[in-house]
């Protein structure tokens, strides 16, 4: 039986690309640390009052918001669209 040192774990972590199974970690720790994140604006397609995670900023249209849900759906309404430049939030 084979054991797995310190190094070994290490390397195939740090591996470029990464192992397919570990691809997802950075964005999972990422949803972790903003799930409870509460931002007071209002979603410019679902019209939420809040917002909780992500918030997502258009870049091109002044004051178009969206909450995490509708930006991931690719919701657009009003001259928004789907091609302009978002910028994410994870904090108020």
């Amino acid at each position: 039986q084979k054991k797995i040192t310190l190094n070994m774990f290490l390397d195939t972590i740090m591996a470029d690309p990464p192992p397919q199974c570990l691809v997802w970690l950075p964005l999972m720790h990422r949803l972790a640390h903003v799930e409870n994140v509460f931002h007071p604006v209002e979603c410019s397609f679902c019209r939420c009052e809040s917002m909780m995670g992500f918030r997502y900023r258009c870049q091109q249209c002044h004051n178009y918001q969206l909450c995490q849900n509708c930006f991931w759906r690719g919701h657009a309404n009003g001259p928004h669209s789907n091609q302009h430049q978002m910028k994410e939030h994870s904090s108020w």
